[in-house]
């Protein structure tokens, strides 16, 4: 079991078994966490922790069950921003399959999340 009790500092980290199977977060100095994953990457630094994620195919987003809804967010977003602002991408690889815009777009009501998009 790998973990991370009561770090000094905030830490960020990605448990991992292989680059389609892992988690990612941070603990707080105030936090623990534990995994059963076999890997553990922790870094104090996001910048960091963020060009790591991209290892693991993780991005940042908004994430859609349907194209409809994402057609739709893609149509408020370019109304806000300027046309051809948002584009939106399919995840054929994963499974469930689902229909994504990477970014950060505030007129979207839901802050971004990140979820992984597979290459193939």
């Amino acid at each position: 079991m790998r973990e991370i009790k009561f770090p000094t500092e905030k830490t960020y980290f990605i448990a991992y078994t292989n680059d389609r199977l892992c988690a990612w977060g941070s603990v707080e100095t105030n936090q623990e966490m534990s995994t059963g994953q076999p890997n553990l990457y922790s870094t104090t630094n996001e910048n960091e922790w963020m060009a790591e994620l991209q290892n693991y195919n993780v991005v940042w987003g908004y994430q859609f069950n349907d194209e409809e809804s994402a057609l739709q967010a893609k149509e408020d977003i370019d109304q806000e921003y300027g046309e051809g602002t948002a584009i939106v991408n399919y995840a054929e690889y994963n499974t469930p399959k689902f229909w994504y815009i990477l970014g950060d777009f505030p007129v979207i009501e839901d802050d971004p999340t990140s979820f992984q998009v597979f290459p193939n």
